[in-house]
């Protein structure tokens, strides 16, 4: 702790011709249980372990001054504000490619899938496979995979082989999950340990709806994301703080109250 103490104090005097870390503007979407509002209270693991992590690094915020947007306009606002962080974010060839900054990664588990109704009885062996199905003639967005616009899940369909033609975008993940409730689309691709969650949330019941094709291995992510012109500094300073909240057992706490139960 004293170490972090004095590279903040250190990085802080030197950033007289930069933006500061109160100077920064942070974003979230609705993402639970991640990220998510609640009777008008913003609650998640990314923003408990972010306002611990504010905490140790002496940044003056609360909840309060994190504004939660639809992923594509925090998306933009991370690509053009210097002065940006958006969560929760996972870390994809594409976004590598914009030269965004990372501070994490968090939770563990974390796997990308396309789900469906059960009825559907879907069987996929091969990307080629999801494509073959989800090209073939269709009316609007029926027969396509609904996938949020500027969303990782969609980069990783792509990444892997998926065809563009396959995926219908949509902007909030209510609006996602509602179209396959209603049979607006005829699958999903999205993160496997906010799916059920989202489902249960939404009156949906899980237990009608299934993978039927992987699109990532069980990985480890996801990450705050900075603006590309962020001080390499800072990105460092809260980097430190976020290993130490890990080894003080901090963040496996907030984990714990927050996993999703599958059941």
């Amino acid at each position: 702790m004293k170490q972090l103490l004095t590279f903040l104090i250190i990085f802080c005097s030197g950033l007289a011709q930069s933006a500061s870390v109160n100077d920064i503007n942070w974003y979230t979407e609705e993402y639970p249980p991640w990220n998510y509002t609640e009777n008008g209270e913003l609650k998640g693991f990314y923003v408990d372990v972010l306002l611990d992590l504010w905490v140790k690094v002496g940044i003056n915020k609360t909840k309060q001054d994190i504004r939660v947007l639809p992923w594509a306009r925090g998306y933009h606002y991370l690509n053009t504000d210097p002065n940006t962080a958006l969560f929760s974010m996972a870390r994809t060839a594409e976004r590598e490619k914009l030269g965004i900054l990372w501070v994490g990664p968090l939770e563990t588990g974390k796997r990308t899938a396309i789900f469906a109704k059960k009825d559907k009885h879907y069987r996929f062996d091969s990307i080629d496979d999801v494509n073959q199905e989800f090209t073939k003639a269709s009316v609007g967005s029926i027969n396509k995979i609904g996938a949020l616009n500027k969303g990782a899940t969609g980069q990783f369909f792509l990444q892997i082989g998926g065809s563009p033609k396959a995926l219908h975008r949509v902007n909030t993940t209510d609006q996602l999950f509602g179209m396959l409730k209603n049979d607006r689309v005829s699958a999903i691709s999205y993160n496997m340990m906010n799916a059920f969650y989202v489902m249960k949330k939404l009156g949906m019941n899980p237990k009608n709806y299934e993978v039927v094709f992987y699109l990532t291995p069980p990985t480890t992510g996801g990450y705050f994301g900075f603006n590309k012109d962020t001080d390499p500094q800072l990105i460092e300073v809260l980097q430190k703080a976020l290993d130490e909240l890990r080894q003080e057992g901090v963040i496996d706490k907030h984990y714990e109250k927050y996993k999703p139960n599958l059941e």
